[in-house]
């Protein structure tokens, strides 16, 4: 399958979108939410304690379920995930042009990557209901309506044989048998990611944009019925005591102590594995090695945490998880 960027697929004509596009499409959505977790976890293990901690591993928990939904939605239409042959890049841009000009990368948690990565990765596709602002770039919100859109006028046929199934945390990623169920299914990712037109949240729980922007306004968001309007104005969140990571570097650390790097080999060895086994899952069909990934996943904290509490020598900070496949 030949890879295309997420912007050159939103620019074919929607006559032109058919199946193929749709296994590319596919294809890069899996890779998109896989970009979002590392960045994402680092900030979670950057916080030394509180409630902080949950808010942020829920949304960790939620974009695993969106990457596995993803490969099953792929899979289920003959397609192939490329989870571990083009890893992402940190620092780096999201997978396939999505958002231009963000970077994302690997830090700490801060107000500061809250606003300029958390937030604007998850961005709504009609802009935060708070601010009522549209933006004329792609979100990837736009991008999985363009998909649901393919999918309603193509009605593929779904071969649930090559999925798989696997609870995270309550967020169960389920066999898809029908284009409806591959509909709604992508209709949770959106509305987990950035919560629906009117509410900004997708059910019971806010959307990750507004987990994020709770965070960074230092307050719960409530709705004031007098108003009709959202607002930071509840119950304060206090930010949290954290690791001091600055971003890490696009090579790592190659000048740091032999002990230190002994703790980046050890990490990522077990992120190599970690993607090995999820790529090996969908194309052998094997919940073993799907659950051996979850376990990779677990091995990545104490290294990552131990990275965390070691001062950079003549630096500033600490040092970082380096996520560098293979290294």
């Amino acid at each position: 399958m030949a890879n295309r960027r997420i912007v050159e697929l939103m620019q074919v004509h929607e006559s032109q979108r058919g199946i193929p596009w749709l296994q590319q499409s596919l294809a890069s959505a899996v890779q998109l939410e896989l970009a979002t977790i590392p960045t994402y976890l680092t900030a979670w293990w950057s916080v030394k304690e509180g409630s902080v901690q949950g808010l942020i591993f829920n949304v960790v928990l939620q974009e695993m379920f969106h990457m596995g939904q993803a490969a099953n939605l792929l899979t289920g239409i003959g397609g192939t995930p490329e989870i571990n042959t083009d890893p992402p890049v940190y620092p780096g841009p999201l997978p396939g042009g999505v958002r231009p000009g963000l970077i994302v990368d690997i830090q700490g948690l801060t107000p500061d990557w809250l606003e300029n990565v958390a937030m604007q990765i998850e961005y709504p596709e009609s802009g935060p209901i708070v601010l009522y602002r549209g933006e004329s770039y792609p979100t990837i919100g736009a991008f999985y309506t363009a998909i649901q859109e393919v999918i309603a006028a193509t009605q593929p046929t779904f071969d649930t044989s090559k999925q798989l199934e696997l609870n995270i945390a309550g967020n169960q990623v389920k066999a898809v048998s029908t284009p409806e169920e591959a509909i709604a299914a992508i209709q949770v990712i959106k509305e987990q990611g950035e919560g629906t037109r009117t509410s900004p949240d997708a059910g019971t729980e806010l959307a990750h944009y507004y987990v994020f922007s709770e965070i960074w306004h230092g307050a719960t968001l409530v709705f004031d019925p007098s108003t009709g309007k959202w607002t930071y104005t509840g119950d304060p969140i206090p930010f949290p005591s954290v690791y001091p990571v600055d971003s890490v570097p696009v090579n790592g650390y190659p000048d740091a102590p032999e002990e230190v790097q002994t703790t980046i080999q050890q990490f990522q060895s077990a992120y190599t594995l970690l993607l090995d086994n999820l790529q090996s899952a969908w194309v052998n069909t094997d919940p073993t090695t799907l659950s051996n990934a979850i376990i990779n996943m677990s091995a990545l904290q104490t290294p990552a945490i131990a990275l965390m509490q070691t001062p950079i020598s003549g630096g500033t900070g600490n040092y970082g998880p380096v996520w560098i496949y293979g290294g």
